[in-house]
């Protein structure tokens, strides 16, 4: 296909990107009898995997350490007990690395439109949060819902923010993530916009710039606690439990499993979707394991070393264009720096990197690297 195609493939994923997220709900609430949400996402993944093998990314500053996580979880999945499982677990995580790859393309040769990219993620803010309305509805529990990925779409329609209805929608996607009463959520979206605010003050130069940062932080942070306060009680009951929900024992679990290990293990973990094996066993149920609600911890267990480094090496690379965009006070600052905050704080207590949500992240990660090589190309390796 020659660049010209490029628009049909362009308009193709604006589109199929919340429908993902509107099939995986209906099939949730059982309006679905099929999975077509899994299928679309196969769609989608092929349509990555023809941008990708198409081109070169030489100037991707995140592109050797994706490589690195499909390379180790390819490798994992061949050389495994349970190959095919193994490898629709790869296909998951292919998404949106895949994704990022082709986003990256896209911005670069100027394909997508920031009014386009813009648009995609009103559209799927707004799905996920009507249905997580509906859903926490129906429920005085706590509920995961579409928390964490409205809480990824966050930084970025922050950033992209040029309208009235993007404002809106950043507000009901805050209220949204709010009555889910997800802890975890919750304390990355406040320190989050802390950050946020914070690294806009950085840049700004003139006092009226800085008044007009601080009067809007008050707003957002104000919206946020007014709907903190409508849930007072369900969040004080909720943040009461000191054992995080068994997360406590659940990562001593982890922990002292791997470390029980001979030499191979802790240098090389115990493959993919171990950590679900092991509390399958200690749970004594066959058929569903816990994961570790931990991205360290998660990889650390299924690739020992070789996960640590990849998790270093994911928020060295992070921290490595904070300092590169403070430095010269770059607009993109606030964007990077509330999206590290979230990497930071949801990979210690969740995860993300093995979700198909975190397509959000690879978008992310496409736009940070674009724009950070519109400043200077080498920031990067800075």
């Amino acid at each position: 296909m020659t660049s010209k195609g490029y628009p049909f493939i362009i308009a193709g994923i604006q589109l199929f990107i919340p429908l993902i997220v509107l099939l995986d709900w209906l099939f949730n609430f059982g309006l679905l009898k099929m999975q077509l949400g899994l299928y679309l996402k196969s769609l989608v993944t092929l349509i990555f995997l023809y941008v990708f093998i198409s081109h070169r990314y030489r100037d991707f500053i995140y592109k050797n350490v994706l490589l690195y996580i499909i390379l180790l979880y390819i490798l994992y999945s061949i050389f495994s007990d349970n190959i095919l499982g193994n490898l629709y677990i790869t296909a998951r995580i292919l998404y949106w690395i895949l994704g990022s790859f082709a986003f990256y393309y896209f911005f670069t040769h100027d394909l997508i439109s920031e009014r386009q990219l813009t648009r995609m993620l009103v559209i799927t803010a707004i799905i996920a949060g009507i249905f997580t309305f509906i859903l926490m509805s129906q429920s005085e529990e706590h509920q995961n819902a579409s928390a964490y990925l409205l809480l990824w779409c966050l930084p970025l329609l922050l950033h992209l923010n040029k309208s009235k209805l993007v404002s809106i929608v950043i507000v009901f996607s805050m209220a949204a993530i709010v009555i889910t009463i997800k802890r975890g959520a919750l304390v990355a979206l406040l320190v989050s916009l802390v950050v946020y605010f914070l690294a806009k003050l950085r840049i700004s130069e003139k006092n009226m710039s800085k008044l007009r940062i601080l009067l809007n932080s008050l707003v957002f942070l104000s919206i946020v606690g007014i709907i903190l306060y409508l849930r007072w009680d369900l969040i004080t009951e909720r943040f009461s439990d000191k054992g995080g929900s068994g997360r406590d024992k659940l990562y001593t679990l982890i922990i002292n499993h791997y470390l029980s290990g001979d030499i191979l293990d802790i240098s090389f973990g115990y493959g993919i979707n171990s950590v679900e094996r092991m509390t399958s066993h200690k749970l004594n149920d066959p058929q569903y394991g816990v994961a570790a609600h931990s991205d360290w911890l998660q990889h650390l267990h299924d690739f020992g070393i070789l996960g640590i480094v990849l998790m270093v090496s994911l928020h060295v690379s992070f921290i490595k264009l904070i300092v590169f965009h403070a430095k010269f006070r770059t607009n993109t600052l606030p964007f990077l720096s509330m999206t590290y905050t979230i990497f930071l704080l949801s990979t210690v207590y969740s995860f993300i990197l093995t979700t198909p949500d975190a397509i959000i992240l690879g978008i992310i990660l496409a736009l940070i690297s674009f724009e950070t090589n519109q400043y200077s190309p080498n920031a990067g390796n800075s």
